[in-house]
């Protein structure tokens, strides 16, 4: 059995209903009548309900975390997708495409934008069959999707050149797998794209060979060398139709280790990096592109706002913190205290002895001042009644 399908069967079959179960309990107590201004059952029921709440929330992340489809990002290399004539063709289309509408667009994209033109726009240029026939096979066998369950999402030429857009940023696709097709030899002697949370880039790639990778790899496009220099790439697009056997997946974002294959042959394997250090390494990474100057306004404010919602919970969780330890800490401690003051057994009960003769000396005397004070008051009224009673037999 698969180890996200057990944890799953786990989360959802026991820690689900025993949480309900508790928590249910929990503010059923303060519905009794004897409890409805226990302060103490309130603040059990509130630290309960966030319990599982936070359980509840860290399961699913833990089971993704560990699950071994996430822990390893490999990347395909075919030769030979497109011939040296084919990739010649699609350079001369989408030039000239580019010259009839104006040269090639720069604004396609949002948050990475790149020189590039989009294939269903340039008349005479149609790659779906190529991408159906000879690009999905690939992604089928690499990554244990199913044919129906792909589709395109985007398809698009990019451009880098030392007079233009020279390379492009760390960054991660919009959706769950990529992959990039040599349209033009690189002087470099490694390719353009560099993986760096593992420090890889691809080597030796040369024309109509296709690499393709997890879409939120955490990947880059490496600048040209030269002024006079022009590569051209192929990248698609393709999204995953959600199924329950992918359920999990996170698509490389969460990896830890790399793995490259030419074909069915593993030829490079980085080492592992650990969690919390690629953590970091991400996370400065995203902040430094996303605060850059030529940065977009719009990831600019996401970072303010993501800055602001860690302060807010950070908040939280201290005044949670306080709570915890005010509930269950500060009584046991003030108990401590107490006992502490408190003296031994042996003293404190010869004081308690002490203490009840006092108080009864103290009573034999108010009963004593008692009857000196009312006594003399007391035989009168009693002689008094005597009297009474005697002249009314008579």
């Amino acid at each position: 059995m698969r180890f996200e399908w057990l944890g799953g069967a786990l989360w959802l079959g026991v820690a689900a209903p025993v949480s309900v179960r508790s928590v249910v309990r929990a503010w059923g107590r303060i519905r009794h009548p004897a409890k409805k201004r226990d302060e103490d059952a309130v603040v059990d029921a509130a630290l309960t309900t966030l319990g599982w709440m936070l359980l509840h929330l860290c399961v699913p992340m833990m089971i993704m975390w560990l699950s071994p489809d996430n822990a390893v990002v490999d990347v395909r290399r075919v030769r030979n997708v497109l011939s040296e004539a084919e990739a010649s063709e699609i350079v001369r289309l989408c030039e000239a495409h580019a010259a009839a509408t104006g040269g090639w667009l720069t604004a396609r994209h949002a948050w990475y934008p790149t020189t590039d033109v989009a294939v269903e726009s340039v008349s005479g240029l149609d790659l779906r069959e190529v991408v159906h026939n000879r690009v999905f096979p690939i992604l089928v066998r690499s990554y244990g999707v199913r044919t129906e369950n792909l589709s395109l999402r985007d398809l698009f030429v990019v451009k880098y050149d030392g007079r233009g857009q020279r390379g492009l940023v760390k960054h991660r696709d919009g959706c769950e797998l990529s992959f990039g097709v040599a349209l033009t030899a690189t002087h470099r002697s490694t390719a353009g794209t560099y993986f760096p949370s593992f420090r890889h880039a691809l080597a030796g790639v040369r024309v109509g060979e296709a690499w393709t990778h997890p879409s939120l790899a955490l990947h880059s496009a490496r600048p040209v060398m030269d002024d006079d220099e022009t590569r051209y790439v192929l990248v698609g697009f393709v999204l995953v139709r959600p199924t329950w056997k992918h359920f999990w997946r996170t698509w490389g974002s969460w990896a830890t280790r790399l793995r490259e294959w030419h074909l069915d042959e593993l030829v490079f394997e980085s080492p592992a990096v650990s969690t919390p250090k690629l953590a970091l390494r991400r996370a400065r990474d995203v902040l430094h592109d996303l605060l850059a100057p030529d940065a977009p306004p719009a990831g600019k404010l996401l970072v303010y706002v993501g800055a602001l919602l860690c302060l807010l919970l950070g908040v939280l969780a201290l005044a949670l913190l306080w709570d915890c330890v005010a509930h269950f800490c500060l009584p046991d401690f003030r108990r401590r205290r107490e006992r502490r003051e408190r003296p031994s057994s042996r003293f404190s009960s010869s004081l308690l002895q002490a203490e009840a003769r006092g108080r009864y000396y103290e009573e034999e005397e108010e009963e004593e001042d008692l009857v000196l004070r009312e006594g003399p008051r007391l035989m009168r009224a009693s002689e008094t009644a005597k009297s009474r009673g005697h002249t009314h037999r008579d």
